[in-house]
């Protein structure tokens, strides 16, 4: 894989921080700067008091923040996050009410070590490369015959296990939630015609409990828990009344 080394001074180059309406290409390579470097995690203090751990690759964004900076409307950021974590490409998890984005493969963007490959080490470099090559090669033809004779059950226990490791990669990414932002549940709320009101109450219900029903077991659906249990008519956005006008 090859890589374009991007000094973070760029971001803050006239040519990035001219205000305009983000592309989404822009956007991911926004997150990929903001997210946390440093190897050790750091607490951040909020407003409130509170403090929330930030671990490397993360980053502490709400959508109405992302909204502003890239000046997408919420609904395009929520869709733009939404097809990410279905990629795989992040995961979103809400602690202490606030909404962190962790980027699945950050090492991959920005590893904390890079191998030095210049042109000006190369030829220095050369011989040492070549007699090493050599040296692999008379000791991969002295152990071709114990190569040959490695039992195929070796093979056999290898596919299994990459099965088993796949079964178990699916097992986790089904039983793993995600637990929504507060504007996510307003919006949900609200277009089902039920107030804000009840939609907090729901999200302070369950991010008090840890996500959790009255009854322990952990929530898999917030969307079925909320039509299932709160989805009440005391709970509906009520409607004026009509005056009834005779003509």
């Amino acid at each position: 894989m090859g890589f374009i080394r991007l000094d973070r001074k760029f971001f803050k180059n006239e040519y990035w921080t001219k205000k305009r309406s983000y592309s989404q290409a822009e956007a991911w390579l926004d997150l990929i700067q903001m997210a946390r470097f440093e190897a050790e995690p750091t607490k951040k203090t909020l407003p409130n008091g509170r403090r929330i751990i930030i671990e490397r690759g993360e980053v502490h964004a709400s959508l109405r923040f992302l909204s502003a900076r890239w000046s997408w409307g919420l609904t395009q950021v929520r869709t733009f996050l939404r097809n990410a974590v279905d990629s795989h490409q992040i995961t979103q998890r809400v602690t202490q009410g606030e909404n962190v984005i962790t980027l699945c493969k950050y090492d991959d963007y920005n590893p904390l070590f890079l191998q030095e490959n210049t042109p000006s080490n190369t030829p220095t470099t050369h011989r040492r490369h070549t007699d090493n090559t050599k040296l692999r090669k008379n000791k991969n033809v002295e152990n071709v015959e114990n190569v040959k004779n490695v039992k195929k059950d070796d093979n056999v226990n290898s596919d299994e296990n990459v099965d088993t490791h796949k079964k178990e990669k699916r097992i986790r990414e089904k039983k793993f939630f995600s637990p929504p932002a507060l504007i996510d549940v307003e919006s949900y709320f609200t277009e089902n015609g039920y107030t804000t009101q009840a939609a907090k109450k729901f999200f302070d219900f369950y991010q008090v409990g840890d996500w959790k029903d009255s009854n322990g077991k952990q929530v898999q659906n917030w969307k079925q828990k909320s039509i299932a249990v709160w989805f009440k008519p005391e709970n509906s956005i009520q409607k004026p009344p009509q005056n009834n006008v005779r003509l």
